[in-house]
């Protein structure tokens, strides 16, 4: 599953499933429209994909380079585990956040999200 959301703040693209080379095309097709989009950041929530080889992180790594060329944030949201081991194999482990419940971007309520740099919100107390 690959979807798209673009608002004023960010293009938000939620994967789910298995990322590797049957896919590639595909990714790096929705990826391009975010990181081209008009918006100061990209994120990628990866909660939901259950697995992902090097073939399936390279169109994330292309991205990232993209959205800083232009000037933008990139994030990965909370990947599991396993996705986040080959993450920063591929030296995008200092792009990943992981979040609370709910997580950011999908909390309905404007004060559970974090500010327009995508920062965490501050875990309550």
């Amino acid at each position: 599953m690959i979807e798209i959301q673009e608002t004023p703040r960010a293009a938000i693209v939620r994967l789910g499933g298995e990322f590797d080379l049957a896919v590639v095309a595909d990714l790096e097709s929705a990826l391009d429209r975010a990181v081209t989009g008009d918006h100061p950041a990209v994120a990628i929530e990866c909660a939901h994909v259950s697995f992902m080889d090097i073939a399936g992180a390279r169109p994330l790594m292309s991205a990232r380079t993209a959205a800083v060329r232009r000037g933008k944030e990139f994030v990965l949201l909370d990947p599991p585990p396993r996705v986040s081991y080959v993450l920063s194999i591929v030296g995008l482990g200092d792009a990943v956040l992981a979040l609370e419940p709910p997580a950011w971007p999908l909390a309905r309520d404007a004060s559970q999200r974090p500010p327009p740099h995508l920062t965490p919100p501050a875990p309550p107390g």
